[in-house]
Formats: structure tokens, C-alpha cells, sequence
């Protein structure tokens, strides 16, 4: 999926970099799909985080991996296939046990396409719980945030009406052994089957518990005024993820 083109690093907490889309990237609407931009966010945040010496070996040398708590985007304007995108991350400074990244994807003359917001937790693998201890960046962090209200969840599927099931796939398990972030889009994107004349502008996930290889997760659905709100929740009724997404017609 990944075509780099080239590599510019602005300044250390600063990162950019220029891709070019693929046809893997669109759906048969040629509409760019919510996996693929979240899959552009990770790669692009952990690409970044190995510079800032905060990268899965850095982390794993200490007993420590990043979890992702939460993400979202919103699509200013639609990308097209084949077209060279620069995208732009940098982390927020620590809050508390928070640690906030921001991305945005411009074209090739900076207009802004899609901005993007994500919130991760660092936890100790020996305990298993999220630590206190900050890790400490080089550099000045960047303020700048592209959103200006904080994501708040739906966890409550009520009203709520069973909308399928997943079954979590080998292919959809990543190197920390669970199901990749980036994949829980699919389960959203496919629930809500968004028609020709239906365009998805906005998605927010938030992750509740991990979902491992062979787990079925129940997927449910409310349309509401505020969005279309997308569930899943294993068989012991305990929450995997909960989102919403802003659907407009076209």
C-alpha cells in the first residue's frame, strides 16, 4: 500500500512525508477508505516515534508498549487515486498518562485533505497496567491541536440493534498479537455500507479491550442525529469498540 516518495523532516517533532495513494487505498467509489487513512496515521506515527527514540524497540527494552486509546479524522476534501499526498505528524505534549498525536494530509500544492487526532496510553508488560512514568522526548513539542473539542465515547449500545457478527481473522492480527487498530475500521465501514451517494466524512473509534485471533466480535448499530453509532462486544458482553461516524449525502 505504502508508495514513499520522498522524506522530509521538518524538525525532530515535527515529521512529514510524501506518499502516493494506490487503488488498494479507495473503495469501489473511489472514495478513500477509513482503513487506509488510519493505516497512514500508524505508519506514519510509528516512523516518527523510531526517530524520537520512542519506537516499539525503544518502548520493548524497558518493558513497555504504546496501546492506542482512541482516534479520529475528518475529510475536508476527498483525495483521488494515484495522487501524491504529504502527511504530517507530531506528537502533543504529555497529559498526564495521555500522549496526544496529530496528523493532517495535504496535496501536492498544501491543501489540507484530512486532519487527524489520535490519544495513546503507555503500559507496562509486566503489570500489564498503564505506567505514570512519562517518557521523555527530544525536542520542543508542537502545540497545535486541529481539533477543538475532545472525543468523548458512546459506550452505552443501547437502543442499539444487532447489526452482525466478526470473526477476528489471522490476517487482521498485528506484532503485539491482537487485532491491528487499523483494521476495527473495516468492521465499521462494512456495517454501515456506505451507498454511491453516501459519503463518510468523519470517524471517531475508541478501543475498549483488545480483540484477539478466533474472538467473535457482536456488532451493533444506532443511527442517530449526531452520527451512526457502531459497536462491537465479545460473547461475554464486555465492550471491544465503540465509534461514530458522520455519514453525508452527495
Amino acid at each position: 500500500m505504502f508508495k514513499e516518495l520522498k522524506v522530509i523532516i521538518m524538525e525532530d517533532m515535527i515529521f512529514s512525508k510524501t506518499f502516493s495513494l494506490t487503488a488498494g487505498d479507495f473503495d469501489c467509489y473511489d472514495r478513500i477508505k477509513p482503513y487506509a487513512i488510519l493505516n497512514y496515521f500508524q505508519e506514519i506515527a510509528g516512523v516518527h516515534s523510531v526517530i524520537l527514540k520512542a519506537g516499539y524497540e525503544d518502548l520493548f527494552a524497558q518493558n513497555k508498549i504504546w496501546v492506542l486509546l482512541k482516534t479520529r479524522y475528518r475529510i475536508k476534501s476527498q483525495p483521488h487515486l494515484s495522487q501524491s499526498v504529504k502527511i504530517t505528524t507530531w506528537p502533543l505534549p504529555v497529559d498526564k498518562i495521555y500522549y496526544g498525536r496529530e496528523y493532517l494530509i495535504q496535496d501536492e500544492d498544501d491543501n489540507v485533505l484530512i486532519e487527524g487526532s489520535s490519544i495513546w496510553a503507555m503500559i507496562n508488560l509486566k503489570t500489564e497496567t498503564v505506567t505514570l512514568e512519562k517518557w521523555k522526548f527530544p525536542g520542543t513539542f508542537v502545540k497545535q491541536r486541529l481539533f477543538e473539542d475532545k472525543m468523548i465515547k458512546d459506550t452505552s449500545p443501547a437502543y442499539a440493534m444487532k447489526a452482525g457478527s466478526h470473526p477476528v481473522m489471522p490476517s487482521e492480527i498485528d506484532h503485539n498479537r491482537h487485532m491491528n487498530n487499523a483494521m476495527y475500521a473495516n468492521i465499521i465501514y462494512d456495517t454501515l455500507d456506505p451507498g454511491d451517494q453516501e459519503e463518510i466524512r468523519q470517524m471517531e473509534i475508541h478501543f475498549e479491550s483488545q480483540a484477539k485471533k478466533g474472538m467473535i466480535i457482536e456488532v451493533f448499530q444506532k443511527d442517530t442525529e449526531i452520527g451512526k453509532f457502531v459497536f462491537g462486544k465479545n460473547f461475554g458482553d464486555s465492550l471491544v469498540f465503540s465509534s461514530k461516524t458522520v455519514v453525508k449525502n452527495v
